[in-house]
C-alpha cells in the first residue's frame, strides 16, 4: 500500500502541473499481506498502517486521496498489523476525507461489503468517484498532447 501511494504522490510532485489538483484513486480490498520474503523487514510490519500513513502524508501535501473499497472485510485484519485493523477500516482511513471513501455497493460510509462482488460494483464505485470529481471540472490531457 505505502509504496504505491508514495510512488503516485512522487510522480505527481515531479511531473504534475503545479496548478492542477492532485488526485490519487486507490482501489483495494484493504488487506495488505505481502510475505516477508517479498519485502524488506521494515516494510513487512504494519503494512496497512503504513499505507494509511502514506495516504495521510499525500493528503497533507494537498492531494485528494480517494479510497475505493472493493470486497473489504468488516472483520479480521491485516495480518501484519498489531494491533489489528480491519481491511474496511484501512480503506476508510486511506481516504483523505469521508466524502472520498467509496465502499462497495449497498454499504454505508461506515462499513464495507465483505462478499465477493461483481464487475458492475467496480463500475458503480468509479462512477461515484467521477461524479465527485466532475464538480471540480477536471481536465484530462494525454501525455502526448501539449
Amino acid at each position: 500500500f505505502a509504496d504505491a501511494i508514495s510512488a503516485a504522490q512522487e510522480e505527481m510532485r515531479t511531473r504534475g502541473r503545479p496548478e492542477a489538483q492532485k488526485v490519487i484513486v486507490f482501489l483495494s480490498d484493504g488487506d495488505a499481506g505481502a510475505s516477508s520474503a517479498n519485502i524488506s523487514t521494515s516494510k513487512y510490519a504494519s503494512q496497512c498502517r503504513q499505507g494509511v500513513a502514506a495516504a495521510q502524508s499525500a493528503a497533507a501535501a494537498g492531494t485528494w486521496v480517494y479510497s475505493a473499497a472493493y470486497g473489504a472485510a468488516n472483520s479480521g485484519g491485516c495480518a501484519t498489523d498489531n494491533p489489528a485493523i480491519t481491511p474496511c477500516a484501512t480503506m476508510q482511513q486511506i481516504a483523505s476525507s469521508s466524502e472520498r471513501f467509496f465502499p462497495d455497493v449497498g454499504a454505508s460510509s461506515i462499513s464495507c461489503t465483505s462478499t465477493i462482488n461483481t464487475a458492475s460494483d467496480v463500475i458503480g464505485i468509479f462512477t461515484a468517484i467521477g461524479t465527485s470529481l466532475s464538480a471540480t471540472s477536471p481536465r484530462l490531457i494525454l501525455n502526448s498532447t501539449s
